[in-house]
């Protein structure tokens, strides 16, 4: 929804206006998922780096201008694509090193831009996990990044309890 929005509006209204519907549809994924627990267990670093980065990211997004961000979120569909589409492996060292740096800069990516995908699907693809696996735990790095950016918006007072009404 949020590269659909922006190409109208600044990238940072987008998110704000997305962001309490997204989070919903990611509470429901995970509620809906088998096995929540050990999934985030495997996947703790992964999660704990992409809501760190989901912070520093919504922090960038919250102070300075949003415009330089649709070349970001346009970058990101692209890589999408390109992944999608050749199926492209990254060898990964140490899997913990490699949950650190795709968790950052998928975190960083959904706070500045509301898409992680492109980057977490680097991640699974390149360690081979099964959709079972895959889903939710993007589903739970997608929702830190909502929680993180609720949370810093609404501590940089870009939004209020007011605002997340007005979405619902």
């Amino acid at each position: 929804a949020t590269p659909l929005i922006a190409v109208f509006i600044d990238v940072k209204i987008a998110i704000l206006i997305t962001l309490l519907p997204t989070a919903t549809v990611n509470i429901a994924s995970v509620l809906t998922a088998i096995d929540v627990p050990a999934i985030a267990a495997k996947y703790f670093w992964l999660l704990v780096t992409s809501l760190i980065g989901a912070i520093i990211g919504s922090m960038v997004i919250a102070h300075t201008d949003p415009s330089p961000f649709r070349l970001v979120l346009a970058a990101l569909i692209c890589l999408f694509l390109l992944i999608s589409h050749f199926n492209w492996r990254v060898p990964m060292g140490s899997n913990t090193t490699a949950m650190a740096v795709f968790g950052i800069l998928a975190g960083f990516a959904g706070g500045t831009t509301n898409v992680m995908v492109g980057v977490l699907i680097v991640y699974f693809l390149a360690a081979n996990t099964t959709r079972s696996e895959t889903v939710p735990a993007m589903n739970l790095c997608f929702l830190a990044g909502k929680v993180s950016q609720i949370g810093v918006f609404m501590f940089t007072g870009l939004i209020n309890l007011q605002w997340l009404l007005y979405t619902v």
